[in-house]
């Protein structure tokens, strides 16, 4: 047997081997996979109507920075580097907090929950001064709604004044002499929005006269706004009807002159011994960079309206026997609870302030002892501003309106779309904590909080500070130089800072009375995306996908042609096989056969393999390999004398063995 080797007949099958694995995978890595939803069976389950806070357990050895007292200075504006330059440095003698609660978690989809007021129009706003004629107007809600919410502003009033030892007395704010069709009138009709404005006035006058803590008000100067802004929802209308009331302080009531020892406040003097127009503040007891705070009363004049801070609250709608707003159960001083509460509107009373004025200046004063700065405020004003506002909305069946079927215990609910309008924020009805509301009580503070406020400084002599001096709301500032370095103090500085950055205040009621509200509603509200008008992504949808895979032609092709080659390579290796079996039949010699009958294993397997097809004229049964038998007898036979044949052992002669040995033994 001989063995051929050739280095060149090895790279060519290498190469060809390679060629062919190309030819076959290209159509497979070339395959193109395309997804097309084929339906989505929407279902609603409990998760896509509510979403609750909850606190997680670290189980990480490495805990979140953020859980740390630093959460502040990675989230907060004002602790910047940038912040921090030119600011305050003078050592303060007291801490001032700065802090807001809400009545609701924070989500991060609250900034794009109406991210801007809704545009004013003739048709939802109504503005109006108490003291004149009203033109020719129209009323952007019903009489008996902006009746009822006028009462609600006007108790608001006295109830966010009045001091805790004060009694409430409901009869001085009752809006009187309307007339006897005021109910039934039009929207449009003058006359009642005319006589609702003299009502309300009279109403305010009365209060003024009779009560101390609001005696500093100046009637003759306010103003009332109606508006009515309603949202059309995947879930029905939702609509916020309100009224802000903004009464100004006296033009007397903001006199202030102090008089100073180097740069401390030796002495303050209120009031009529002022000049007109004129309040002074001490820069380094008061201010910051961007702004001071004051009490613009003080110790010595008593008159000052004691508020809590800006701020918004909420209270439960009563309903009469006819399902009706009832006013007067609302608002009952004796703490009663009302039999009816309404399950789809709400009472939101919100309260803001600001001083405005026509110029604002800082200069330096020089005195016996030393120098100071002093701010300056020409004709400055305080104004208040009280909103009483309805929130009203409607329920409907998520599951039919957004064609999905219903495994939630109740599907009834609400939604409000996010500024993109592709997402939805859906809360189900039973997770709207409506029933959490208290009932109204003469103290304020006992009303649900939404958002309520702790901004303020309490100074050496226990008197309160918590009005706030911003450059934007006077008309000329050129007068100011910003307050820093050791003119001003360390904490004060920072507090200011914050209050400005943060937003820690607010100057205007009506639009934190609905955005807030509104976010109160959707707190547990769950996010949705919009994959139609009518279909919304749930959780629990089933979602039904048809797959197809494309091959491109070439490849396919490719892909082929080495099916083929495969499938010849394989043919040939057949044929080209059994003739190679022949060669070895025909090179194999008798020493050969010696070597496979003395060693079984002297040539691989792979490349010969020898058994016994025919012994002695019998067919086996199959073909039999050579080491399943053994040597039992062996015949030799003379060269020359071809008959004389030695059996050894003789005891094995046989016909059989005789026979063997005229029998060619087969080897394959």
């Amino acid at each position: 047997m001989q063995e051929t080797s050739s280095r060149w007949s090895r790279l060519a099958l290498a190469f060809l081997g390679n060629v062919v694995f190309y030819f076959l995978l290209n159509g497979f890595l070339a395959v193109y996979v395309t997804e097309e939803t084929a339906r989505v069976d929407a279902v609603i389950g409990d998760t896509d109507l509510a979403e609750y806070e909850s606190t997680p357990i670290i189980a990480s050895d490495r805990a979140s920075s953020i859980d740390t007292i630093l959460r502040s200075s990675m989230q907060m504006a004002d602790t910047t580097a940038e912040n921090a330059l030119g600011q305050c440095s003078r050592p303060s003698p007291r801490r001032l907090p700065a802090q807001l609660d809400y009545g609701f978690p924070s989500r991060q989809w609250l900034s794009e929950m109406l991210p801007y007021a809704p545009e004013t129009t003739e048709s939802n706003t109504l503005v109006v001064s108490l003291n004149e004629q009203v033109a020719e107007v129209t009323m952007p809600m019903e009489f008996t709604t902006a009746r009822n919410l006028v009462g609600y502003a006007l108790r608001a009033i006295d109830d966010f004044y009045r001091e805790q030892d004060v009694q409430a007395n409901a009869s001085a704010f009752e809006l009187l002499d309307l007339p006897v069709d005021f109910e039934s009138a039009s929207p449009d009709d003058v006359n009642m929005t005319q006589a609702l404005v003299k009502a309300t006035n009279a109403t305010l006058n009365r209060a003024v006269n009779t009560r101390l803590h609001l005696r500093n008000f100046s009637i003759s100067e306010s103003s009332v706004e109606f508006v009515k802004f309603p949202w059309t929802t995947d879930s029905g209308d939702l609509v916020f009807e309100g009224v802000t009331l903004e009464i100004p302080m006296g033009d007397e009531y903001l006199r202030r002159e102090v008089k100073l020892m180097n740069d401390t406040t030796q002495s303050v003097v209120y009031g009529s011994q002022v000049l007109d127009g004129l309040f002074e503040i001490n820069a380094k007891e008061e201010c910051g960079r961007y702004g001071c705070i004051v009490s613009p009363v003080g110790a010595a004049l008593t008159t000052a309206p004691a508020d809590e801070g800006s701020q918004v609250r909420a209270l439960p709608l009563c309903l009469d026997a006819d399902g009706n707003e009832d006013y007067e159960t609302t608002m009952n001083i004796d703490g009663s609870e009302c039999e009816h509460r309404s399950t789809n509107s709400m009472l939101v009373l919100s309260f803001a302030k600001r001083i405005t004025g026509d110029a604002i200046s800082s200069s330096l004063v020089s005195n016996s002892s030393g120098d100071a700065v002093v701010v300056m405020l020409t004709n400055a004003r305080k104004v208040y501003q009280v909103t009483a506002g309805r929130l009203s909305w409607e329920t409907t069946d998520l599951a039919a309106k957004y064609e999905a079927s219903c495994e939630a215990s109740d599907c009834q609910g609400l939604a409000f779309p996010l500024s993109d309008d592709e997402r939805e924020v859906i809360v189900g009805s039973d997770h709207v904590p409506i029933s959490n509301l208290t009932a109204y009580s003469p103290s304020l503070l006992l009303w649900t909080p939404l958002v309520t406020s702790n901004v303020q400084e309490v100074d050496m002599s226990d008197i309160l500070k918590s009005d706030f001096v911003f450059l934007k709301n006077f008309d000329d500032t050129t007068g100011w130089t910003p307050i820093d370095g050791s003119r001003c103090e360390r904490e004060r500085g920072a507090f200011m800072d914050r209050v400005q950055s943060s937003h820690l205040y607010s100057e205007r009621s009506l639009q934190p009375a609905y955005q807030s509200a509104l976010f109160w509603l959707f707190q547990h509200g769950v996010v949705k995306q919009k994959l139609s008008k009518s279909t919304i992504a749930f959780d629990a949808s089933v979602k039904y996908v048809d797959v197809t895979l494309s091959v491109p032609q070439l490849s396919a092709m490719l892909t082929l042609i080495g099916c083929a080659m495969l499938l010849i390579m394989a043919v040939l290796v057949f044929f080209g096989g059994k003739r190679r079996e022949a060669d070895v039949e025909r090179h194999f010699k008798p020493h050969h056969l010696a070597r496979v009958l003395l060693d079984d294993e002297a040539f691989s397997h792979r490349l010969l393999k020898c058994d016994l097809l025919n012994v002695g004229n019998k067919y086996l049964n199959s073909s039999e390999l050579l080491d399943q038998f053994e040597i039992s007898g062996l015949a030799l036979r003379h060269r020359e004398c071809p008959t004389d044949v030695l059996h050894v052992p003789k005891a094995q002669q046989s016909t059989t063995a005789s026979a063997a040995t005229s029998q060619a033994v087969h080897i394959v």
